[in-house]
């Protein structure tokens, strides 16, 4: 803008001309190992929760979407389905509101996760998921953060090495970045995940390159520490709680002979 005036004949010079840039501090993140995850998520979460239960689960779904803290605390019950969640919103310090992109998308869950959002919904119905009086408010963000650092602290990653490696809530969508394109997702079919509007952003958030195309319930698989199938568990036309298309873009694996037979084709 000062420039342009400069151009004009508005301004002599450009005062911004003489400020120093600032320089790019950002701090470089050690995102957690899907073997420090698997530890932090055993088939017995009260060794390492106690009875943080509700804290345990909101985790749990971060480590498998790289939802924002915000936008788990802002699931309700009405957008749980058999084999998806719709995020359309985020709970924050002025309540509820539009996600950060003011845009709303499906996400794929395997059973498994779908199975501990429905047992918390047993109490709290068609409210806020992660609720402790009824589904009316959710937790707060200090509640959920609290209970992981005391987890982390159970698995060997004390207070000081959580500084040092810069691990927060928000650490899950790093970590699903990476594991997800490591797994072999298209940039695409993570921003179907994450929610990410630009593949730079997506890049951003990511600590490997993609290699090859895989599907999002296997990858959630592997990361929850399930046996890996042969087949991709492809999820069904996922229904909207608001009209629209779903979303989701979810690419089948190819069998790998015919995967060969291709390459040597071409």
């Amino acid at each position: 803008m000062l420039a342009e005036a400069v151009r004009r004949g508005l301004l002599t010079s450009n005062p911004c001309d003489k400020v120093k840039r600032l320089k790019n501090d950002r701090k470089k993140l050690e995102i957690l190992t899907v073997e420090e995850v698997q530890k932090l998520f055993p088939k017995n979460y009260k060794t390492i929760w106690g009875d943080k239960e509700i804290a345990y689960i909101a985790n749990r779904l971060g480590s498998l979407t790289g939802m924002r803290i915000g936008e788990i605390l802002g699931l309700r019950g009405e957008f749980v389905f058999d084999k998806h969640i719709l995020v359309c919103g985020q709970y924050g310090e002025f309540g509820y509101g539009k996600t950060k992109t003011k845009s709303e998308h499906n996400i794929p869950l395997i059973p498994e996760m779908i199975m501990l959002l429905r047992k918390l919904m047993t109490k709290n119905g068609k409210g806020y998921v992660f609720s402790l009086n009824g589904g009316a408010v959710p937790v707060t963000q200090t509640y959920v953060r609290r209970a992981f650092n005391s987890a982390l602290k159970k698995i060997g990653i004390n207070e000081k090495e959580i500084k040092r490696r810069g691990i927060s809530l928000h650490g899950w969508r790093h970590f699903v970045n990476t594991d997800l394109l490591q797994q072999g997702l298209t940039v695409e079919q993570v921003q179907s995940v994450t929610g990410h509007i630009s593949k730079g952003m997506t890049k951003r958030y990511s600590h490997i390159d993609p290699r090859q195309i895989n599907d999002v319930i296997k990858a959630q698989e592997a990361i929850f520490g399930k046996k890996k199938s042969k087949e991709a568990a492809m999820p069904e036309k996922p229904e909207t709680a608001k009209g629209g298309s779903s979303g989701l873009h979810i690419v089948k694996l190819q069998d790998n002979k015919k995967t060969v037979r291709r390459r040597k084709a071409s």
